[in-house]
């Protein structure tokens, strides 16, 4: 038994210096230049992740400004993963709107949280400055302020005054300007 814990150990050591910082190397802002091989592999999935993570910005750097910079940033793939998070979670709040369209309240509060996941997703995918910007732009702004203003009164109607009607009408809004804001994106 002695003899099977050694060679696992042996064997855990040897996987474990395969790695990068067990190695002592902690600078990868000088990458190798071993990967640019695998680029043109035929690979699917090196393919795939060189597109998706190519503007990598390495955590452990001597550069003080390259770590700012990082600290902050999210891969491409990190920005599709969390756009695909905030979307999946607004279809399944839309689905519970759809499946409470006969209780206004109910349905405003699932709905308004689809929305914002659905914002929160885009701000996530092209960055939250890029995104403001977009939404105040002089084109956009009239529509970002009657949305932000409907979605505000519908919270405010099924939250606080558990208003029938105020939900009902604000909610109607909130859908009609959510269907044509996403049409007028396309």
């Amino acid at each position: 038994m002695p003899s099977n814990n050694t060679t696992t150990e042996q064997s855990f050591r040897s996987n474990l210096s395969q790695f990068a910082w067990a190695r002592g190397v902690t600078d990868d802002s000088q990458r190798s230049e071993q990967p640019q091989a695998s680029q043109t592999s035929g690979n699917p999935f090196s393919r795939f992740y060189n597109a998706v993570a190519g503007d990598y910005i390495p955590l452990r750097s001597n550069e003080r400004s390259n770590e700012d910079e990082a600290w902050l940033a999210l891969s491409r793939w990190e920005r599709l993963l969390g756009f695909g998070a905030c979307l999946l979670g607004a279809a399944v709040c839309f689905f519970v709107a759809f499946l409470t369209i006969l209780r206004p309240s109910k349905f405003a509060l699932a709905f308004s949280l689809g929305s914002l996941l659905v914002m929160i997703g885009f701000s996530v995918l092209i960055g939250p400055i890029n995104h403001l910007k977009h939404l105040v732009s002089k084109e956009r702004l009239p529509f970002t302020l009657i949305y932000f203003g409907s979605l505000g009164s519908t919270l405010l109607f099924s939250l606080y005054f558990h208003s029938f009607f105020g939900s009902l009408i604000s909610g109607i809004v909130q859908v009609r300007l959510g269907v044509w804001g996403f049409w007028a994106c396309r």
